[in-house]
């Protein structure tokens, strides 16, 4: 997570502090990677919009949310993904992106 470049266990209150605000740094990109080439990563573009990726152990399974989402989606999700529930799958599209 990019608060003060965090690395660690999740904390949701790193999540919602750091998720809005991506695009102030440098590499604008959160990481919840949970080892394996599995992980939730999102990247927020200077207009404040942001683009939201999983991947399931390989490139062949990486997917892309569709739509324009915003940051209360991505923070529900990261929360989501970060312990363990599975609404992050299921409240959004996902498509399948080729690497």
């Amino acid at each position: 997570m990019p608060l003060n470049d965090y690395q660690g266990p999740p904390q949701r209150d790193v999540i919602l502090q750091s998720i809005p605000n991506l695009r102030n740094h440098g590499d604008p990109f959160a990481i919840l990677d949970v080892g394996g080439g599995t992980y939730l990563q999102a990247l927020q573009y200077q207009n404040g919009t942001y683009r939201l990726e999983y991947q399931l152990v390989t490139t062949k399974f990486h997917y892309r949310a569709l739509g324009e989402v915003n940051t209360g989606q991505v923070c529900d999700a990261f929360i989501s993904y970060a312990f363990g529930k599975y609404e992050w799958a299921f409240d959004l599209t996902w498509e399948r992106v080729e690497l």
